[in-house]
């Protein structure tokens, strides 16, 4: 039977792989000019969400008021003050955002999309309630069938408009599928409530969140803003499908180690398991920066067609880029096992701190690689970072073997090494993951992992 872990994994990676397709699709449909007007659409969405979020869906789960219903009712009608303030800021931004980012002849675009943040705000929470019960069939379902039916749309709106609009549509239905969906699998009835005294409560745990939320959206969309700002849309669509191409994997391997790894570190905290978890950063970085830099040119390129051409000298050291990340998300999934939640938006912030020059060199005139060069450089510093944090419970040599391989990967990789001298390295990070390889043969509980 597959766990919690598994499942929730499987659901978030086939919703990513849903939205993944979507992009794929509106980039192949559409010129590579539209589809950077279409990529600005979903980051001025995903400024408005994470510039708002207050990790609500947590705080359901592990406050002690989760299944009160008068409780719930409050977070219903701050959910829904969110949405509206949400929208109306995005409504009035609208014009200075499409401008800003050289698409000033679609801010009625950007307008038009203020109606989904609203639509989020009326989403039943009772999908979040159900999972302190261990059923997480409702929340996956509220990201999977959604991103299904945008994929699904593309095609048609494709026939019928044939250019950025395809997006503001897929995008709205996405959010009105997400909310009735909420509504058809809620077991209690939607009540709204007005409780200033838990709204308070709601906002004085989620302010770290909702700063985390603003870090995060620079460390991910900070780098394509400035390329839209000084390279224009056409380069924006050719960045941006780079970075959707190798970060989707990325986040799907990062949510791996801390879905199948936090519940162990949380029962056993042990070195032994916190090394393991590194270990399987490594190993998951190792693979994604060999199939970003083998692999992923020769199956989406054809698709794409000529207008993402210059992919093809950016995707290896893309590849290495997020697999940084993925490098990184074993050592905070240790420091957030500790309780140690600020090593993940320290290593975010330094992330962010890599803009700076990133726009400096686009003043300077320089192109898509010395960005991404950049961006790779100031990963590995987050990468050291999140290290440094946790140095008392993983000592650096608890994992230098399987470090030292994963490094010659990406190393490979970037001198531009064969697929055989990569392969081999990424075997060897595999075969020296000693603690990793420990807890996989070990009978499922953390009770049974050596120390």
């Amino acid at each position: 039977m597959l766990t919690n872990a598994a499942i929730l994994l499987l659901g978030h990676a086939g919703t990513a792989a849903c939205l993944l397709a979507r992009n794929l699709a509106v980039a192949a449909l559409i010129p590579a000019e539209d589809y950077g007007v279409a990529v600005s659409f979903a980051m001025a969405m995903a400024l408005v969400e994470m510039g708002t979020q207050i990790g609500v869906p947590s705080q359901i789960v592990r406050c002690s008021r989760g299944e009160d219903p008068r409780w719930i009712a409050a977070v219903h009608g701050f959910e829904i003050c969110r949405g509206i303030l949400a929208a109306l800021a995005l409504f009035l931004a609208a014009g200075p955002i499409a401008a800003f980012l050289g698409a000033a002849d679609a801010a009625w675009a950007f307008r038009a999309l203020a109606i989904a943040p609203l639509l989020r705000g009326f989403q039943h929470v009772d999908i979040h309630r159900q999972t302190r019960e261990s059923r997480h069939g409702p929340v996956i379902l509220v990201g999977l069938w959604p991103a299904g039916l945008a994929l699904a749309a593309v095609f048609p709106l494709a026939m019928w408009l044939g250019d950025w609009r395809i997006m503001v549509i897929s995008l709205v239905l996405q959010e009105v599928v997400a909310l009735a969906t909420s509504h058809l699998l809620s077991r209690r009835p939607y009540r709204i409530g007005f409780d200033t005294a838990a709204w308070s409560g709601l906002m004085r745990f989620g302010w770290p969140i909702l700063l985390q939320g603003i870090v995060l959206f620079a460390a991910f969309h900070g780098d394509k803003i400035l390329v839209a700002r000084s390279l224009g849309l056409e380069t924006l669509g050719v960045f941006a499908m780079g970075m959707t191409l190798t970060l989707t994997p990325a986040l799907i391997l990062a949510r791996s180690v801390q879905s199948g790894f936090l519940p162990l570190l949380t029962r056993a905290p042990d070195r032994a398991v916190a090394a393991a978890t590194v270990e399987a950063g490594i190993v998951g970085a190792a693979g994604l920066a060999a199939v970003a830099a083998f692999a992923l040119g020769p199956v989406v390129l054809p698709i794409l067609g000529a207008g993402f051409a210059p992919l093809a000298e950016l995707l290896a050291l893309l590849g290495v880029q997020q697999a940084l990340r993925v490098f990184r998300s074993g050592a905070t999934t240790v420091a957030l096992g500790a309780g140690r939640a600020k090593v993940s938006l320290c290593a975010d912030a330094v992330r962010a701190i890599g803009l700076a020059p990133i726009a400096i060199i686009l003043w300077q005139g320089g192109g898509l690689y010395e960005i991404v060069l950049v961006g790779t450089a100031f990963e590995a510093f987050a990468c050291l970072v999140a290290f440094v944090g946790i140095r008392d419970r993983v000592p650096p040599s608890a994992c230098l073997p399987a470090g030292l391989a994963g490094a010659a990967t990406c190393v490979g990789i970037w001198t531009g090494a064969g697929p055989v001298v990569v392969s081999v390295c990424v075997v060897a990070t595999v075969c020296l993951a000693r603690n990793l390889r420990r807890i996989a043969r070990a009978p499922g509980t953390a009770r049974s992992v050596p120390t």
